[in-house]
């Protein structure tokens, strides 16, 4: 099999980059919308997952179309797996271009949200003055620190690696299947 180019992955994965920043950055500006709505809050987690694994399925089939259909196991999973890295890598940097440099109050506005949420909801619930302190109390200020960013990168990246292994061991099984389709086309015609 021919030396491995990175040209279709790293630009799918350039793709994939900008895209998860300019939804994290959506995220930011639409925040306080999707803290009241579990509904908009669901929709967005369900379009980034889906626009990820979609640009990362698209990389690993690219790269086999422009083989001739043919692609081996570790291949695809590079393939797949650079766009996977470039998602976590722009994930934790939104995370930091909100958290540290764009508003770094963010995280009190999200606490101050979910407390009022909670209080709210326990009001609903006719929670007593008790129960709903014990609760409150649970609810913490979440400020990723530059360490807290880094192992989340880590878990996402090892994380990735295992559903790379999936993804590509779908686009292995379809390149089998083109070329057994091709091969019987040819012996038929």
């Amino acid at each position: 099999m021919d030396k491995f180019s990175f040209n279709i992955p790293v630009r799918v994965g350039l793709v994939a980059y900008v895209a998860v920043v300019m939804l994290g950055l959506m995220s930011y500006f639409f925040y306080k919308a999707m803290f009241m709505s579990m509904f908009l809050a669901g929709m967005m987690s369900v379009f980034y997952i889906g626009m990820v694994l979609m640009l990362a399925i698209w990389s690993g089939i690219a790269y086999r179309s422009n083989n001739y259909n043919v692609i081996s196991f570790s291949h695809a999973f590079v393939a797949v797996y650079i766009v996977f890295a470039f998602c976590s890598v722009g994930n934790v940097f939104s995370t930091l271009l909100v958290n540290k440099l764009i508003d770094k109050d963010f995280p009190q506005k999200i606490y101050t949200i979910r407390v009022e949420k909670a209080k709210g909801e326990m009001k609903m619930m006719n929670k007593t003055a008790e129960q709903q302190k014990e609760e409150l109390d649970q609810i913490r200020i979440e400020d990723p620190s530059y360490a807290d960013m880094a192992k989340n990168l880590g878990l996402m990246l090892a994380g990735t690696a295992v559903f790379s292994l999936l993804v590509a061991m779908f686009i292995k099984r379809s390149s089998e299947d083109l070329i057994r389709m091709n091969e019987k086309n040819t012996i038929q015609g």
